[in-house]
């Protein structure tokens, strides 16, 4: 707890608590409890209130959110005095909102100990819901050593843990064992490595404690193997006090050890269970309508409606009709400016379909959307595409995973998010890219793809280190694309939708494998195809051939350094030019000491030629936001920019740079024309002096807000989309001073979340 403890927001403290110094004073009255739990701030019920299904909460794993405690122990230094006789003190675990009678969210392990005996004793009991007691199959109860708890005038320590133990051949958590146990120092004060084992008790299914539990769709003496948001210290008395002075509630590892791990992190990668909310795509037809159209659809439904099928109990957005927040406008395709299909979309706040931006000919009704069974969306979505099949790395032929990739990242998920911007009204923000990746090596089946097949893929792809593995409480969105040509088909269904989704609480192994051959990492983690071929003993990363590692000896230890520091502000802070005085030539090779005042390194490509196959882009730049950029007031005098070539483009027309204004005015042209010939067939992403450069020293203009800085190429001849020129861009996690733009078919199109790599010298 902090020094504040009152305030914490993650305890519950009653009325009946007061505090001072360093004890919190409990005066009882009638029953009085505190709890403890992760998520306990702002808690009002369980998944499913009292109507919480045992059998999907079992399977699910928790009963409020994923990330709540389930395998704890649970503490407390106590003194009591006056308490009511057979009243008692309990600790119980795991437990949800104790409402009205026969609420089955009421489920809880409890540690009950009997303070007012003589020699107080402990026992455990089973809430199998509220209100319904049971004592363990086999009398648990054991006396404690020494005199009666209450009234012996000093504190002593009382703890509870519990945790899950998984069954030989049984599927965790829902055939777990849940073990019990009872710990107590009767001096703490004096003796802090006093804690002992008092008592202990493993719950197992058919153990016959409880005989109810079908109440509430369970076993009648259900294990309870889940999570829940509060942890409870309670008393039944009404009078007398109990004084806590320390109270800890940890997360324990209970099969782990103390022992130090050898070196190199010896045992290996261990399980962890993660929920995935996935959605397949099948791959017929193959055609850019059906894939955009469908992903799009499977997205919204997805983050709207995790749970579809009511798995874990959770089910969120649909209709009285059972159709999910897409379905009423399956088949009612438009297309945005760049070419991007969509389908549209229910928005209850509009009683039609929509798409927004665009309008959509409303040809169908729909019952209202709700909330059916109380669950969770996602809100923050976060989309991962995984490609299946070495075809999908490897095509040439539409579609292509490169211009599939990029429809939905740079359209969908950038240039057309306000596609999603109806959701809000679900509780669902806009998702966000992820990133991309290829599972080439994981085996195809013949005929049609099942989704238990699919599910393999995705667990093979997480565990051969393709995908970082997800958060507890993950908020992704995991697309699998099949193989083209393939159709699928949903667990326990001979039908062969377009898409569908759900999701699923396998165990992932945590490993990093190296990369498939002619594959590499990107900077995110995930594997994609190389672009170059590197020599033995070097591999590829950010587009270049670096050294492989080769292990060397132990880091030399830290040295000590002496001596008298100190700190002072950067001499920039005093110059009128960061390299003013510097002489010689430096600064991006244009002399006269030019100081860096913008720069951005690529990790995407950005195709440039003015043909449909790259949405007829002809210019990249970047345009100044606001007066906090370091090229604010500032005169460019030279200009570095990664270029590339794709085939064989022609030497004319060549590559211009310029300065325009906010309304593209032209402001400056540099002299420099790049003959696309010359260019590279890759481009050294850290290295600027290696790119191509702009002259721009005859420049005299001042940024201001909104002028723009880029590169321009207008080629569009027949073979222009498979001959063409490439530039780069580097992703950011929020907008910055500076946004990149591009001229598309005329329009000009903003991408906050993205830097045009290029390095400004003043």
């Amino acid at each position: 707890m902090s020094d504040n403890p009152k305030n914490d927001s993650n305890v519950d403290w009653p009325s009946e608590v007061s505090f001072s110094g360093n004890i919190a004073t409990m005066h009882p009255n009638g029953p009085t409890d505190f709890g403890i739990g992760r998520n306990i701030a702002g808690f009002s019920d369980s998944i499913g209130g009292c109507k919480m299904d045992f059998a999907a909460t079992a399977k699910r794993g928790y009963a409020y959110k994923a990330n709540d405690v389930r395998d704890l122990e649970f503490k407390c230094l106590a003194k009591f005095s006056g308490l009511e006789s057979e009243a008692g003190f309990s600790i119980s675990a795991c437990t949800g909102h104790h409402s009205s009678s026969g609420c089955c969210q009421g489920f809880a392990y409890m540690c009950t100990t009997e303070v007012t005996h003589s020699p107080s004793d402990t026992r455990f009991r089973k809430e199998i819901w509220h209100v319904n007691y049971n004592e363990t199959p086999k009398n648990s109860t054991v006396n404690l050593p020494g005199p009666k708890i209450d009234g012996n005038g000093k504190f002593v320590g009382l703890g509870f843990c519990r945790y899950n133990s998984p069954t030989t051949g049984g599927t965790s958590p829902q055939d777990d064992d849940v073990v019990l146990e009872m710990w107590y120092n009767p001096s703490p004060e004096t003796e802090p490595d006093g804690w002992f084992m008092a008592n202990k008790y493993v719950d197992k299914k058919g153990g016959k404690w409880a005989s109810a539990g079908d109440k509430c769709n369970g076993d009648k003496d259900q294990v309870g193997v889940w999570s829940n948001a509060q942890n409870r210290m309670k008393t039944n008395s009404t009078k007398g006090s109990i004084q806590f002075k320390s109270v800890t509630f940890r997360e324990i590892d209970p099969f782990g050890t103390f022992e130090e791990p050898p070196p190199g992190g010896g045992g290996g990668p261990q399980p962890v269970q993660r929920s995935i909310y996935y959605a397949m795509v099948s791959g017929t037809p193959s055609t850019y309508l059906h894939l955009t159209s469908v992903t799009g659809h499977e997205i919204i439904e997805t983050i709207t409606d995790p749970d579809p099928l009511n798995t874990f109990g959770g089910q969120a957005w649909g209709n009285a009709q059972g159709k999910e927040v897409a379905d009423p406008c399956e088949q009612k395709f438009v297309a945005y400016a760049d070419g991007l299909d969509v389908e549209a979309y229910w928005s209850n706040s509009d009683a039609r379909c929509v798409a927004p931006g665009l309008t959509v000919t409303n040809t169908v009704t729909s019952t209202p959307m709700t909330n059916r069974k109380g669950g969770e969306v996602l809100a923050n979505g976060k989309v991962y595409l995984i490609y299946w099949g070495l075809d999908w790395s490897t095509r040439v032929s539409t579609p292509t995973a490169a211009a599939l990739t990029d429809k939905i990242q740079n359209d969908m998920l950038g240039t057309d998010a306000t596609y999603f911007s109806k959701l809000s009204q679900y509780g669902c923000s806009t998702p966000t890219w992820g990133g991309a990746v290829f599972n080439t090596t994981f085996p195809i089946p013949s005929g049609n793809i099942s989704e238990t097949k699919g599910r393999e893929c995705i667990v093979d792809t997480f565990n051969k280190g393709l995908l970082p593995i997800p958060t507890v409480t993950n908020d992704d969105v995991y697309v699998l694309y099949v193989p083209v040509g393939k159709d699928i088909t949903p667990l326990g269904a001979t039908s062969t939708p377009g898409g569908f989704h759900d999701t699923w609480n396998p165990f992932l192994t945590p490993t990093t494998v190296p990369c498939p051959t002619g594959f590499h990492r990107d900077t995110s983690g995930a594997c994609i195809p190389d672009t170059i071929t590197c020599p033995a003993g070097q591999h590829e990363e950010n587009g270049v051939c670096v050294d492989n590692d080769v292990p060397g000896g132990d880091p030399l230890p830290p040295q000590k350094v002496k001596g008298i520091f100190v700190l002072k502000r950067d001499i920039n802070t005093y110059r009128t030019d960061a390299c003013e005085g510097t002489g010689g030539s430096g600064g991006g090779g244009g002399g006269g000491g030019r100081g860096v005042i913008y720069d951005a390194f690529p990790d995407h490509d950005i195709q440039l030629s003015d043909t449909s196959a790259w949405s007829f882009r002809t210019r990249v730049l970047e345009q100044l936001n606001k007066t906090g950029s370091a090229y604010y007031n500032k005169i460019l005098k030279q200009l570095s920019v990664p270029l590339k070539k794709v085939g064989s483009p022609a030497a004319s027309p060549t590559i211009t740079a310029v300065i325009w204004d906010k309304n593209n005015n032209v402001i400056y042209t540099s002299p420099t024309a790049i003959d696309p010939t010359t260019l590279p067939t890759s481009f050294n992403p850290s290295d600027p002096t290696a790119w191509v450069q702009f002259d721009f020293s005859a420049n005299t203009h001042i940024f201001v807000l909104g002028d723009r800085v880029g590169v321009r190429y207008f080629a569009d001849s027949s073979t222009s989309d498979v001959n063409y020129v490439v530039a780069g861009y580097e992703v950011v996690t929020n907008e910055l001073n500076a946004t990149m733009w591009r001229n598309e078919n005329g329009v000009m199109k903003e991408d906050k979340l993205r830097d045009w790599a290029a390095v400004f010298y003043d």
